[in-house]
């Protein structure tokens, strides 16, 4: 990634933190920039080490649109983080008014082509079954039902998904 990249980021880091703290009158700590993050997700901001996590794929990519919406998505929310707490939603209320004081729109998702940035490998797969039918999962999935078995249920017939046999 070329240094000018990381330069421009950091520098819409600044310029962003110096209008919260003009609108708030508070000072925001600068947040650790890391370029490890894969996928579909554009950014990520991890609140209890300040840190936003970007795609550099899909930066080198979309480099204007990132820097622009992307650059203040994520330190909104750790914007909002610090100022309303673990209370706040991702994009409530509070994250769209952070989002308003910054310029920007409060857009919950991007528009980036991922196909570049994608994981080329295959998931592995885990049958699940409801009322209507049986439909593999991905393992992403299948921890997230292990964890939370309550929260899927089918789209057409409202039954919660089992691990089928």
């Amino acid at each position: 990634m070329e240094p000018l990249a990381k330069t421009v980021v950091a520098n819409r880091i600044q310029a962003l933190l110096a209008v919260a703290e003009g609108h708030w009158g508070r000072p925001f700590p600068e947040p650790v920039i890391t370029y490890d993050l894969r996928g579909r997700t554009a950014g990520q901001a991890i609140f209890r080490q300040n840190r936003i996590r970007i795609n550099r794929v899909l930066l080198e990519n979309n480099f204007d649109a990132f820097i622009k919406q992307t650059v203040g998505h994520e330190l909104a929310h750790l914007v909002c983080w610090q100022l309303y707490g673990p209370r706040a939603k991702a994009h409530g209320a509070e994250w769209k008014k952070v989002m308003g004081v910054l310029g920007l729109p409060p857009l919950r998702c991007h528009t980036f082509d991922t196909s570049k940035s994608v994981a080329r490998r295959p998931l592995p797969t885990f049958p699940y079954a409801c009322r209507c039918r049986v439909r593999q999962l991905t393992s992403i999935r299948h921890r997230r039902m292990l964890a939370k078995p309550e929260y899927y249920k089918c789209t057409q017939c409202q039954e919660a998904l089992r691990p089928a046999a």
